[in-house]
């Protein structure tokens, strides 16, 4: 979202909103999502309410992974620094946050140490790949 948004074109309290917003957003479609499959998975009973939360909830860390952005953007709000330094700060926490997401995945399915650093940096790739898209467009 910060790299589509740009940079110099919103104050914080609209970046702020737009990433929250967009965020719930996202977190909504996957929920739905994944409702959709376990209810069609579960057979005749389907999966009640208490499915439906425990869905919620799973999916829930696609809201709490705007919380660096949302501290930024909150620090620039309070004159802590500009709307550009805290979307620069929220990128490069996403870069790294996306380097250690894959290399936890390699991890957490058993690899050895040089094909979890290798799964964080195509991971972490991805983010800068982004980026320079984000410059390419801007410039």
């Amino acid at each position: 979202m910060l790299a589509a948004f740009g940079e110099g074109h919103a104050a914080a309290g609209v970046v702020l909103g737009t990433v929250l917003a967009s965020q719930l957003v996202f977190w909504l479609a996957h929920a739905y999502a994944e409702t959709i499959e376990a209810q069609l998975n579960a057979g005749r009973d389907g999966i009640g309410w208490r499915g439906v939360l425990h869905v919620m909830e799973h999916e829930w860390p696609l809201v709490q992974a705007a919380g660096p952005t949302a501290l930024f953007m909150l620090l620039s709000i309070a004159g802590v620094w500009s709307v550009d330094t805290a979307v620069d700060l929220s990128v490069a926490v996403a870069v790294i946050e996306l380097f250690g997401w894959g290399a936890g995945a390699a991890h957490r399915r058993g690899r050895a140490l040089l094909p979890q650093v290798v799964a964080g940096a195509l991971s972490g790739a991805l983010g800068l790949g982004i980026v320079a898209l984000k410059l390419l467009i801007n410039h």
